[in-house]
């Protein structure tokens, strides 16, 4: 969590006052890296993991409120300043609602750090991402018009983060 955050454009600040919610959060979410902030942290198997993973007690995180639901059907009249999808946005059941969870969440001014991991080989992982970035972007652009400035920005950061090539000179 600490390389993913230090990595974000420096427009994007997350202080105490800021409100968080982690959707697919598992048992090792946002709230381990930002100990002293109120975090929704969401998650159909939240109330599962801490019976087999013995580093997960819900009770270490008292600035935590968790959630057991899964992304789509997660309800609250709250808008978040921050909205944090690593790597769960492709474990929903409708693509579409999941994204549309995504929006209504998101305050106006609000940022969201989606991140997703489709593939373990390297052709196939990078040739996803990148379909993945052009259909958020393209959702973004028409669906979630007030993010354009913000995201798009961030995602093309990220993106060339993930890209599979070394800047290193050739011996």
């Amino acid at each position: 969590w600490s390389k993913i955050l230090s990595q974000m454009p420096p427009s994007i600040k997350i202080d105490s006052t800021k409100a968080i919610v982690d959707l697919g959060c598992g048992p090792a979410g946002i709230f381990i890296a930002l100990p002293g902030n109120k975090i929704v942290a969401v998650d159909p198997l939240i109330d599962e993991y801490e019976k087999p993973i013995s580093f997960f007690r819900k009770s270490n995180y008292p600035s935590t409120t968790f959630v057991c639901q899964i992304i789509e059907n997660f309800e609250t009249g709250q808008k978040f300043d921050f909205v944090f999808c690593m790597n769960a946005i492709n474990h929903v059941q409708d693509i579409g609602s999941g994204f549309d969870k995504l929006k209504k969440l998101c305050a106006n001014e609000g940022s969201l750090i989606l991140s997703i991991d489709a593939h373990n080989f390297s052709f196939f992982k990078y040739l996803f991402r990148a379909i993945f970035l052009v259909a958020l972007q393209v959702y973004i652009l028409n669906k979630v018009p007030h993010l354009h400035r913000v995201v798009l920005p961030s995602l093309y950061f990220i993106f060339v983060l993930w890209l599979p090539f070394s800047m290193s000179r050739p011996a």
